[in-house]
């Protein structure tokens, strides 16, 4: 018997073509000579599925070929990429029956019409039907194949620098699945919507953020891509300070805010015999001639965000000079604030930080020229500059009261550390009881600078206080405090007989008590004074 080659490749007029996208089915006949009237036990149904995605069928993926009856019954199963040597093939082995009693279980019947479906949970991605015939199984009709799905390689589009908080992200908008952005370094950073392509990110000003770009598609692996997104301050404006007038000097200190982002350039745009020592300095010196009058501008130049620029007019005229100075560190731990102060005597000041105060707190980490400009109540102007060394330095750990001797019998010690230096802060603060009486205490609030602590017992009580800067480095630093019964002599009562010991004590050349009261490893006069302290 020849077999019809429709059982190896559709024909016109018969069967559809299977999509491209889902699956390719071929079905093949594995019997041989039959004997009349009696059927071939196993006939066979093979086939391959290509879904599009880019790698073969995996056991994970979950992909299953089934052959079923009209009433939903599996006859037969496997699982692709599990059961077979060919990863994205399949075979069914079946069962059939004659139809005459006593019947095989799990047989299928002649003329029963099965459903070849491939399926991955509920989602069907190809559907057959075949029925059994006196000779086989013969396919019947292919009903195609629902949309199936296409590997996509993740896209997160170009890395951004974006002028200001917030910026539209650029990935390739999936053609099936979906997808799902990800903040994988970076502070404070927030999407719109986590699950669009083009959503609004917005973040912190000076932060860089790295992010991914996530698709799913099932059943295709999924894929990822990564982007740089950089906000950079949105329209910082270029200051080249106030005009100003300048008597009987022909040198002076220009007064540009110093951009957060990017460079600047001084250019000499009028005057005679002017000149910026460096073009690039906000706070350069300027040398001209008395009598003459220039016109400078400050122009700043940043790489996404364009060039701004403002202008200034310096004047050199004759008269009494009144030249301004700076009283301020010169030098000090990166982040450490530092107060600056003019001197006085002018009606009005100007600091290149924009502030107009007489003086000024400054924590910058960098080193950094400041300068003001001052101005008397006659109109003369004169400027000063003040340059602040800035080095990383050590975190450091100072406690106020190291050593402190309590009287009041119902009293509490009000402990109190102070941080700098280091990263900088904010500071944290743990504090700790590391040695005391048996009594002990309590302490109120010790994850603070200034707890407090309510001993139980007299003697010696010891802390120990730890800091970590905002980088998280640790320092640590000790204090001990006192509390003693203000009974000296032991009578039951606090007299005048205890004061006139404790007047005694403090005239007193030799050591006269027999314990080691501050901890200091030695019997000492300040042993005998800590021991009278209190009446």
């Amino acid at each position: 018997m020849m077999v019809s080659r429709c059982l190896l490749r559709p024909c016109r007029g018969s069967l559809r073509p299977l999509s491209m996208l889902a699956a390719l089915l071929i079905l093949s006949l594995g019997a041989g000579p039959l004997v009349a009237g009696v059927p071939k036990p196993d006939f066979v149904i093979h086939g391959q599925i290509h879904n599009g995605c880019l790698q073969p069928f995996t056991a994970e993926m979950g992909v299953r070929a089934e052959a079923r009856r009209e009433d939903g019954s599996v006859v037969a199963a496997m699982l692709l990429g599990a059961d077979s040597d060919d990863p994205n093939g399949y075979v069914l082995r079946v069962e059939t029956d004659s139809g005459a009693p006593p019947y095989r279980p799990g047989s299928v019947l002649l003329d029963e019409v099965l459903d070849i479906v491939v399926v991955r949970e509920d989602s069907v991605l190809h559907h057959a039907q075949a029925y059994v015939g006196a000779h086989g199984f013969l396919l019947r009709q292919d009903f195609g194949d629902e949309d199936g799905a296409v590997f996509e390689a993740a896209d997160a589009g170009p890395d951004l620098l974006a002028c200001g908080a917030s910026v539209q992200l650029q990935a390739v908008i999936p053609q099936q699945g979906s997808g799902q952005w990800l903040v994988l370094s970076g502070d404070g950073g927030v999407f719109a919507d986590p699950s669009d392509p083009h959503s609004t990110f917005t973040g912190i000003i000076g932060r860089d953020y790295h992010l991914r770009w996530e698709l799913s598609n099932p059943p295709c692996g999924a894929s990822v891509d990564q982007t740089w997104v950089s906000l950079l301050p949105a329209g910082e404006p270029a200051e080249a300070g106030a005009d100003r007038t300048l008597c009987g000097v022909t040198t002076t200190f220009l007064n540009a805010r110093t951009p957060s982002v990017g460079s600047g350039t001084w250019t000499l745009l009028s005057g005679v015999g002017g000149f910026v020592e460096n073009r690039h300095d906000p706070q350069s010196a300027f040398r001209g001639v008395i009598g003459e009058q220039y016109q400078l501008r400050w122009r700043l130049s940043e790489e996404s965000c364009g060039a701004r620029e403002d202008q200034v007019m310096v004047t050199f005229q004759a008269g009494d000079a009144l030249v301004p100075t700076i009283l301020g560190a010169t030098s000090a731990c990166s982040s450490e604030p530092v107060y600056l102060e003019a001197s006085p005597g002018f009606a009005g000041y100007q600091w290149s930080t924009g502030a107009t105060t007489r003086g000024i707190w400054v924590d910058a980490a960098e080193t950094a020229n400041y300068t003001v400009l001052a101005t008397s109540a006659d109109g003369c102007a004169a400027a000063a500059r003040h340059l602040v060394t800035r080095t990383p330095g050590v975190l450091a750990v100072a406690i106020e009261n190291e050593t402190v001797a309590l009287c009041d019998p119902n009293g509490v010690f009000q402990l109190r550390a102070r941080a700098g230096c280091g990263a900088g802060g904010p500071y944290s603060y743990h504090w700790e009881l590391t040695a005391g009486p048996p009594a002990g205490g309590s302490f109120a609030n010790p994850d603070t600078a200034t707890p407090r602590f309510t001993p139980l017992g007299h003697g010696v009580y010891r802390f120990q206080v730890t800091v970590t800067d905002r980088d998280g480095a640790e320092q640590s630093a000790d204090s001990h405090v006192f509390r003693f019964n203000n009974d000296l002599n032991g009578d039951g009562s606090v007299d005048d007989h205890d004061q006139a010991m404790r007047i005694a004590a403090w005239g007193a050349r030799e050591v006269a008590v027999e314990h080691d009261l501050d901890g200091s490893g030695t019997v000492s006069v300040l042993d005998l004074l800590i021991s009278r302290a209190c009446y």
